[in-house]
């Protein structure tokens, strides 16, 4: 059964503390703090930090909970920041605290160096809702295993991003309805589709007969899909909430300066001392469509830049009313692989997407993710915008879907704060809140999603392989078999300028035919990892 939707409140997305800058940000309900180092062997240590989020569950062995997915970075004297990989054992965890290691390769044996832990998720051990916390956590890490000593940890950052366990087990393809190149089984030749079986990770035949996967439009070509590309079927993470603009803020921070060009839309390479386009992902002077992520305008030749949220333009960064809770905008496909690269994450596959939006359910005839055909149509109007609160102040549906697109989308134009519709008052369920079936928020409306389409043979090719934690010199995802905008990827769900409603259709693939390379206002950011 889906997870009660009344309990989930959104404020933020990620947490990150740090052990030198002694400070605590939270994140949508998510919140490391107290970082510290303790118990040094001279080969190893414990990095402890205390976690909490509030509106988390755990139903097993129903097997509907959320977890926290924890990854670090560190830093030498002077150096740049680098990937933690935690030992595979010897943590401390406190009592009602759940671990599980993520290795590099889910499945295959743990090995220090090629196949690491590169994060971790945690979670409460028992049944229960409502908030989470676990104080004096100790992962173990054999620095020595980096080819580091202790003095070279200079910096530490520890970061955590809430995501939703979408269970091992079958669904369908398809809705059954009239979706624009919906997945359907190749018995279709006109009207409602027939709703695909996805019963294994075994490949997939693809052809327009009885028995196969097939689409009107919008798919590559007759033949077998590979039983390495994920199919759904097998348990995943996905991330609760579209990447906020204070993820990317934190994500960028880490970065060099030419990996920081690489990924905004300003030139910011070396040299360049003056910036006129602060708000550097739309590349211009003032915000546009709500994307309030900026650096200084006086600015070093050659190092790293600070960047920081100013939705009200003042010059301070991260005031209460500077937009960091705002689904980050104006990405392309380059910077959403490299983001989930440098946090241990993976793109999600169209099988993926159809899983997460209507689980093990049957699937209903153009239904929405939220698992009926119902959607608001009524202009949305907002209140105190900008902030940890933003919310909506009317036009609130309580008998049909809610989601932000270009009926709905109101004004100010442009993403709203992730997960806002859960938040509200008139809130009685998974329909009003908008939700998928695990209790994934936003997959229609707000911004599109990136997936990896069928459409090209690049995204036939995709194999699932996890980040690594690490860019190349110019900011690029490395991660093999990732599909480059040339080929491969797709967006599903629609987004805040969706002309109707259809776009938000869970099986509607209208735009898995490919993506602008450019930067959009309409893109957004959402990574999965394989479950273990």
């Amino acid at each position: 059964m889906p997870i009660p939707i009344t309990i989930l409140l959104f404020k933020r997305s990620i947490a990150i503390a740090s052990m030198a800058f002694t400070f605590a940000a939270s994140a949508n309900d998510i919140q490391v703090s107290n970082v510290s180092l303790t118990g040094n062997t001279g080969t190893q240590t414990f990095i402890q930090f205390d976690l909490s989020w509030e509106n988390g569950w755990r139903d097993v062995p129903a097997g509907n909970l959320d977890l926290a997915w924890v990854f670090i970075k560190y830093r030498s004297p002077l150096g740049a920041w680098q990937h933690v990989w935690p030992s595979v054992a010897g943590h401390v965890m406190p009592a009602g605290c759940w671990y599980s290691p993520g290795h590099l390769t889910p499945g295959e044996p743990y090995h220090p160096t090629t196949n690491p832990v590169i994060g971790a998720m945690f979670g409460r051990d028992f049944n229960g809702s409502g908030t989470f916390s676990a104080s004096g956590i100790q992962l173990n890490w054999d620095y020595s295993a980096q080819g580091l000593v202790f003095d070279d940890i200079g910096e530490l950052q520890v970061f955590a991003i809430e995501m939703v366990v979408v269970p091992q087990g079958a669904f369908h393809l398809g809705s059954g309805g009239t979706e624009y190149a919906s997945f359907t089984d190749g018995a279709w030749t006109s009207g409602n589709t027939i709703p695909y079986p996805i019963g294994s990770e075994n490949a997939v035949p693809i052809a327009q007969t009885a028995g196969s996967l097939w689409a009107e439009v919008s798919i590559n070509t007759s033949g077998t899909l590979p039983a390495t590309y994920p199919k759904g079927f097998r348990g995943f993470l996905c991330m609760k909430y579209e990447l906020s603009q204070q993820q990317y803020v934190d994500f960028l921070n880490t970065l060099t300066r030419a990996q920081q060009d690489a990924r905004t839309g300003t030139d910011l390479a070396a040299g360049v001392t003056n910036v006129t386009n602060r708000y550097v992902m739309s590349n211009s002077s003032v915000p546009i469509m709500r994307s309030f992520i900026r650096c200084d305008g006086t600015i070093d030749a050659n190092a790293p830049l600070t960047f920081y949220c100013d939705a009200n333009g003042n010059g301070i960064g991260g005031e209460d009313d500077d937009g960091q809770w705002i689904a980050c905008t104006w990405v392309n496909w380059a910077d959403h692989l490299a983001f989930l690269d440098w946090c241990g994450l993976r793109p999600m596959s169209e099988f993926e997407f159809e899983k997460a939006c209507r689980g093990p359910l049957p699937p209903v005839a153009n239904e929405f993710p939220w698992g009926v055909e119902l959607i608001g149509s009524t202009v949305l109007s907002y209140e105190q915008e900008n902030t940890t609160n933003e919310g909506v102040a009317s036009g609130y549906q309580t008998t049909a879907g809610n989601a932000v697109f270009g009926t709905t989308n109101g004004t100010p134009s442009g993403p709203k704060r992730s997960g806002l519709m859960a938040a509200h008052a008139g809130n009685n369920g998974r329909v009003t809140s908008g939700a998928g079936y695990y209790g994934i928020m936003d997959l229609a409306g707000n911004l599109n999603e990136f997936v990896i389409s069928l459409s090209y043979p690049a995204g036939w090719a995709y194999t699932g392989l996890q980040g690594d934690g690490v860019l190349d010199g110019v900011g690029e995802a490395d991660t093999p078999a990732w599909p480059t905008p040339a080929g491969g990827p797709a967006t599903r769900g629609g987004s805040w300028n969706s002309a109707g409603p259809n776009a938000l259709r869970t099986s509607d693939r209208g735009s898995a035919n490919g993506i602008n390379s450019a930067r959009t206002p309409a893109y957004g950011i959402r990574g999965v990892r394989t479950l273990q």
